[in-house]
């Protein structure tokens, strides 16, 4: 509710909400996915010019190029609406910005260009590495997921699927501050139980299914 009362701008994405849920300890396999499937169009750019990059800039287009996939992901994951502009407004500096950032690096180091056999065979190279290994990192990401999706369902493990009947007629006759510490005591012995008050006539087949 409180999310409702913030302006349009600070508010999260809510598309994503899925995302904003996973802390940063098993984000960052997301992230790293992310990067290493996008870093791909940084070695495709130096094959479309003859791979005749220096080896040390096309690693660095293909960093950029990743960073920038991470920092979406990021963003959606934690961050407010008015990113999201601002993000596709840095799209269109973003190859001016690696052409800057490649230049300088060329200059600075005085590298060389490479043969274009050779440039061509090492970005192809990358390509594949960077593909094969951002296959791997979704792959652990979602199985990550997966697993901590099943210890969240698991009854056992998680005991805030199973549901506290507390009785009408045991608190009915208590006084509000009384009634207020018998409701108390449940939830301490069920923390993140789902409390629900019944007549001593409910059955326990007549809790909510858990799924």
């Amino acid at each position: 509710m409180a999310s409702n009362n913030k302006p349009w701008y600070l508010r999260s994405v809510t598309r994503w909400q899925a995302l904003q849920t996973i802390p940063m300890s098993r984000l960052w396999v997301l992230l790293l996915a992310a990067f290493l499937l996008f870093s791909i169009p940084g070695f495709y750019s130096d094959i479309m010019n003859h791979g005749i990059y220096p080896y040390a800039v096309a690693f660095v287009v293909a960093i950029i190029t990743g960073l920038n996939a991470a920092l979406w992901v990021i963003s959606f994951a934690r961050g407010r609406l008015f990113v999201v502009p601002v993000l596709i407004v840095l799209q269109f500096c973003l190859g001016p910005f690696i052409n800057l950032v490649a230049n300088g690096i060329a200059h600075t180091f005085h590298l060389q260009t490479v043969p274009s056999e050779h440039g061509i065979r090492f970005a192809a190279t990358c390509m594949l590495f960077a593909s094969i290994a951002s296959y791997v990192a979704f792959v652990t990401f979602i199985r990550s997921e997966g697993k901590h999706s099943r210890t969240v369902f698991s009854e056992p493990s998680f005991p805030h699927w199973r549901f506290a009947r507390l009785d009408s007629s045991s608190t009915e006759s208590l006084s509000p501050a009384r009634r207020s510490v018998a409701i108390s005591s449940m939830r301490s012995r069920f923390p993140t139980a789902i409390l629900l008050l019944s007549s001593p006539t409910s059955a326990a087949t007549d809790f909510p299914p858990a799924f």
